[in-house]
């Protein structure tokens, strides 16, 4: 059995293989105008942000955008647009200065709201918790942070995880 160090030193080296590969020069990178950048998949994504062909903060606002427009799914318990705008400013002034990028700079991701973030609250699906804020991020998601992902939201659940999955419960706020 796995410790939870290796298991997380694993995926970490996956995901970041995922991101490289994506760098490799048979691949085709993006192409301004050619896709819509929502339909980017994560690998392109990263790939067309660290070659230059795309900036984090215009990739962030199209799925951001995409969210909004798709509001009445209830995908997203929590979304704090200025924060992941000014993250993306963040990831394209480090690839402006040329210092070394992580394997996932720039990517936005959602995260599931029963997973600790320190930059948004937990509420586990529940309003009893709608004000708790973890003092730090889950040890699940930190390498994913220190190879340049972004905190996109906190997506919905079910409260406290009891129900059916595939369905979404309204909104705790």
């Amino acid at each position: 059995m796995n410790s939870r160090r290796e298991f997380l030193s694993t995926t970490s080296t996956l995901i970041g293989a995922a991101a490289v590969s994506a760098m490799l020069p048979e691949r085709q990178l993006y192409a301004t105008g050619q896709r819509a950048l929502t339909d980017l998949s994560a690998v392109d994504a990263v790939a067309a942000m660290r070659n230059g062909d795309i900036n984090a903060e215009d990739y962030a606002k199209a799925l951001l955008d995409r969210a909004d427009a798709l509001h009445s799914l209830n995908a997203f318990l929590t979304l704090d647009r200025e924060m992941v705008l000014d993250a993306a400013r963040a990831a394209d002034n480090r690839r402006s200065t040329g210092i070394r990028l992580g394997a996932l700079h720039g990517l936005p991701i959602p995260e599931k709201d029963s997973v600790n973030t320190k930059a948004l609250p937990r509420t586990n699906g529940t309003p009893a918790l709608r004000n708790y804020r973890p003092k730090d991020d889950a040890a699940a998601i930190k390498p994913l942070f220190a190879q340049g992902a972004i905190l996109m939201g906190k997506t919905n659940m079910h409260e406290l995880s009891h129900g059916l999955p595939a369905t979404t419960s309204p909104s705790v706020r």
